[in-house]
């Protein structure tokens, strides 16, 4: 959200914050294995776009399951149930841009 104002930002993150309480009693930051493939599962597009990037990236399972965590916060924000392609391949976008500023 382009030109969001902080204080409605700030809306977005407890409206996101609260979804997860009341969704798994944990921030997405937290969960496990096993939580994220039960709670992280993005619709079939998205999946298929996850597991393309992740083979062309050389990606472990560990550093996929990593990305989804952060598309379901992605989603979370924009108060979408499933994960969709754009929350990956936001969230795809943000771990790269990260990987590339601390190498």
């Amino acid at each position: 959200a382009d030109g969001e104002d902080s204080a409605t930002v700030a809306l977005r993150v407890a409206a996101a914050s609260q979804r997860q309480m009341q969704c798994q009693a944990m921030p997405n930051a937290a969960l496990g294995a096993a939580h994220i493939d039960a709670l992280c599962t993005p619709d079939a597009a998205a999946s298929r776009f996850a597991q393309s990037a992740a083979r062309r990236l050389n990606w472990s399972s560990r550093g996929l399951q990593r990305a989804l965590k952060v598309a379901r916060t992605i989603a979370d924000l924009d108060n979408a149930d499933v994960i969709a392609t754009a929350h990956v391949a936001k969230a795809l976008q943000l771990r790269r841009s990260l990987s590339d500023a601390t190498s």
